[in-house]
């Protein structure tokens, strides 16, 4: 009498082989085999396509030491990308946050390291993975970080001849200059607004809420705009003031403001 095997449940053998996939590829070639010769064919061609998935998804991010490399981060020629820290919960909180700095993909030369909060290989609360948004001809990154209210990093960077030209803090660019317009523009409320949110650290400068985006294409002049608001939550009673600009940046890498008003603007959805 002949012993009839035992089949694994599908999900567990999917599991059990995607394991193994990402150890080797030659677990492909063994799934192929399984998937034309088996008595469950349609089985094992869809634990295929999940291995399949699992592989390309291994090989878009190249990985060094402590830092990946993802291939979202690549220039359109694939000449540069971006190193992003792997998150390590046992470091210790007296180190300092590594950062994410640009390199020469043949050599692995650092061209610049990236001035502005890190963004790491997974999200950390309201911190999002990073996103590499380059210009058509690799000439220009925009480096983003989103966060609840507003990103955490906001970068332009301008390369040339594997040497970077300049690099523009754009988030703290705006912020700055909406932060003026709205103060000279609004004094008493600012203060008052000011006082009311004291204390609610550094990622609300001078106690308002100030978003900024920069909008496609990715060239210069570059548009962006920023909305600025005292009561993002929208509390009944509390202090509100908002304002919002728009502006270019040339190619120097210099903010020009080209409107600011106060009030809410239309185009703002988040608060």
């Amino acid at each position: 009498m002949s012993i009839q095997p035992k089949w694994p449940k599908p999900v567990g053998e999917a599991k059990a082989l995607v394991r193994v996939a990402r150890i080797c590829d030659v677990g492909a070639i063994c799934i192929f085999t399984m998937t034309t010769r088996s008595r469950f064919p349609a089985y094992f061609a869809t634990v295929a396509i999940a291995l399949l998935a699992s592989c390309a998804s291994l090989r878009s991010t190249k990985k060094e030491g402590k830092f990946l490399i993802p291939n979202e981060t690549l220039s359109p020629d694939g000449r540069y990308g971006v190193t992003v820290p792997v998150v390590d919960l046992d470091t210790s909180d007296n180190e300092p946050e590594p950062k994410n700095t640009l390199i020469q993909m043949r050599t692995r030369r650092v061209l610049t390291v990236i001035n502005a909060e890190t963004g790491f290989n997974r999200a950390l609360n309201w911190r999002s993975e990073p996103i590499a948004n380059w210009s058509r001809d690799g000439s220009l990154l925009l480096w983003t970080v989103h966060g609840k209210w507003s990103p955490y990093a906001l970068v332009l960077l301008k390369v040339e001849s594997d040497q970077v030209q300049w690099q523009r803090d754009l988030l703290t660019l705006a912020q700055q200059a909406i932060l003026t317009r709205t103060r000279e523009a609004s004094p008493k409320k600012y203060s008052v607004a000011k006082k009311a949110n004291e204390g609610n650290g550094s990622g609300y400068p001078e106690g308002f809420t100030v978003d900024v985006e920069a909008l496609e294409p990715i060239s210069l002049p570059l548009h962006l705009r920023a909305a600025l608001t005292s009561n993002p939550k929208g509390i009944e009673g509390e202090p509100t003031l908002e304002s919002y600009l728009e502006g270019e940046i040339d190619n120097q890498g210099n903010l020009m403001v080209t409107e600011f008003k106060l009030g809410h603007a239309s185009w703002h959805t988040s608060y």
